[in-house]
This record gives C-alpha cells, structure tokens and sequence, in this order.
C-alpha cells in the first residue's frame, strides 16, 4: 500500500471492508435458530475486528503516503483524536454484540440515540454562539476547539 496514492489507499480500505463483509455475511446463510443468533455474533465480532484492523493498516500506509511526519501539530492532534473516537466506537459496537438480550441491546442503542440528540442540540448552540462573533470563527483556535468538541460530542453513551 506504500507507493500507493492516498486515494488508491482509501479505495483498497473501502473494497477490503467490503470483501469481509460480503465474506463473512454469505457464510452466515448455513446456520440456522440459535446456531444463528450466535454465528451472528461471533460474525459481527470478527467483522469489527477485520474493519478495525484494516481501517488501522491503512490510516498507518495513509499516513506515511501524505508525510504525516511533517503536518503541523494541529493536524496530528486531530488524527490522534479522531483515531481515539474509531477506536471507542468499535468498543462500543462489540459491547453492543455482547448484549444478553434485546432489551439490553435497546437501552444501549436508547442512550446513544439520547446522546446524538443532545449533541445535536448542543452542536448547533455552539455554531450558532460561534457565527454571533466573526471575528473569532475564523481562526486557528477556534478551529481547534470546535474540532475536539465534535469529537467529544461524536464518542458513544457509555
């Protein structure tokens, strides 16, 4: 993937989560009942780790592709963090395989959809505070901050 060009990378990353998905999923037609419920999950957890694993090989040829060793800082703080946010949601999603039942597996979809619909409310807030003084929306900190708080707004219920 090295001597590739960053959007040769990110097609290879698109066309291999694909190929493990559609891999995993046709094995998945021969089990039937129970056996199923759990194939299924042991198929979602292989899935995730695969995705996991492959969106990390790539972010790494990703990065060695673009000179990440040279980005100003600010750019490599916003990878790191966006990285951390990738590496919580696919916590969360194996939490939410490892769930006994549906109704657990409801209270945690329920949180996390309570917690998009409070960001939300909180993201445009935030925007619209922002948009009231021009002359600090348009710098470098500004940016900063915004950045990190979307990725903290962006990170699962625990």
């Amino acid at each position: 993937m090295e001597n590739k060009s960053a959007f040769d990378i990110m097609l290879e990353t698109q066309n291999k989560f694909m190929e493990g998905f559609m891999g995993n999923s046709n094995m998945l037609e021969q089990f039937k009942g129970n056996e199923m419920v759990e194939k299924s999950r042991e198929f979602v957890n292989e899935f995730l780790e695969k995705q996991q694993e492959t969106l990390e090989t790539s972010m790494e040829s990703f990065k060695k592709q673009v000179q990440f060793d040279s980005a100003p800082e600010m750019v490599k703080e916003t990878l790191a963090a966006q990285q951390e946010l990738g590496k919580e949601w696919f916590l969360a999603l194996r939490n939410m395989v490892k769930a006994k039942d549906a109704q657990e597996l409801n209270t945690i979809l329920n949180a996390n959809v309570q917690k998009m619909q409070d960001n939300m409310k909180e993201f445009s807030t935030l925007v619209s505070e922002g948009f009231s003084k021009p002359n600090e929306v348009f710098t470098q900190e500004y940016a900063k901050d915004l950045n990190k708080k979307v990725l903290e707004m962006s990170k699962p219920a625990k």
